[in-house]
């Protein structure tokens, strides 16, 4: 009975799960791996790995080392010609029973790029926002200017509408400097994650103290250096933790924690390792069905919010070659990992 339970949550789930034994022989194939492979359980059962794909050359040589150096795998929107060519998502882990290693599971995803409603993409989407924001900068520069010039000239009644005039326009510049920024490439340095979240709570402090919101650092000492853009990562740990911030009610914790990740993955033909650099909260949460959705670009819950900072930030990682997983409950809170390569 409890067989049958487990088998129908994983043939249930959206992502493809197959497993297979110490000899890469294939034991398991969900729902969504039979329709991602395009091959149903009856063909694959049985059989080996690399006999139902001998054109594969990425997954089939890893299924060794999962199994016998106990190693986790996965990579984002990696090439991959099983039945044809396809670009997949995927996680290779070491199939644990009874103390021991009896296989590999595999799990893997067709990749689908972020899109707009009528299927602009993100990268467009910021190419034509940069290029508005950098036509409207200057106009909103000499705005301001000529308000701060007639501002001495007006009486006490008309100075409120003046500097409402100066107000908004350093909070529309603030915006247009995020757009314009969000168009530019990083520029890679090598960087210390622990330090740069000891940087990003420095302009956070003063709402951290207000809330009364006790920090946690979990800190390793001994995280590699990464390669990054200093004020793009800082960018992203500040928008996710303002967001943290707002999630929760006075006296809430916000938990900072670095590590290097179990996990390896693929790119360029090389077996990479990640840095994480997680950012908790015990607030809010998101509702379950959000959670696809938050770094869709103009997609917010909030009632004054623009929906572009989860967006830009998943673009700036995207662009470090990571990647940003999202675990959450609604009323208990969330917890963003933040994936970024080591590059060795």
């Amino acid at each position: 009975m409890e067989e049958v339970f487990f088998e129908s949550i994983i043939n249930s789930l959206d992502e493809g799960v197959m497993i297979t034994d110490l000899d890469d022989i294939v034991v398991f194939v969900n729902k969504t791996a039979e329709e991602v492979l395009f091959k149903n359980n009856k063909e694959m059962i049985g059989r080996k790995f690399r006999d139902l794909f001998p054109d594969d050359n990425v997954i089939s040589p890893l299924l060794g080392k999962v199994t016998s150096e106990n190693r986790m795998f996965s990579a984002r929107n990696e090439k991959l010609n099983l039945f044809k060519e396809m670009f997949i998502n995927f996680t290779l882990v070491p199939l644990l029973q009874q103390g021991g290693i009896e296989g590999a599971i595999l799990t893997l995803k067709e990749h689908g790029n972020i899109s707009i409603d009528a299927g602009i993409d993100f990268d467009s989407l910021v190419f034509v926002l940069s290029s508005v924001a950098h036509e409207i900068k200057n106009p909103l520069t000499g705005i301001k200017a000529s308000a701060q010039l007639v501002r001495p000239m007006v009486n006490e009644e008309s100075l409120d509408y003046i500097d409402m005039i100066i107000k908004e326009t350093d909070r529309l510049d603030r915006v247009l400097h995020d757009y314009l920024n969000m168009g530019k490439k990083p520029v890679f340095n090598m960087l210390n994650l622990n330090e740069l979240f000891e940087v990003s709570l420095k302009p956070l402090e003063h709402k951290i103290k207000d809330k009364g919101i006790i920090v946690k650092k979990m800190y390793d000492p001994s995280l590699p250096i990464v390669m990054g853009d200093e004020s793009k990562i800082l960018q992203v740990f500040i928008n996710i933790i303002q967001n943290a911030i707002e999630a929760m009610d006075n006296k809430g914790v916000l938990t900072l924690r670095t590590l290097p990740s179990g996990e390896y993955l693929r790119r360029e033909k090389k077996t990479m390792q990640w840095a994480i650099a997680e950012i908790g909260d015990n607030g809010s949460g998101i509702a379950r069905e959000d959670l696809k959705r938050i770094f869709t670009p103009y997609f917010t819950s909030k009632k004054n919010g623009s929906g572009l900072g989860l967006a830009i930030s998943g673009k700036i990682i995207n662009d470090h070659g990571g990647m940003i997983k999202v675990e959450s409950t609604e009323n208990r809170g969330a917890v963003f990992s933040i994936y970024v390569p080591i590059y060795s």
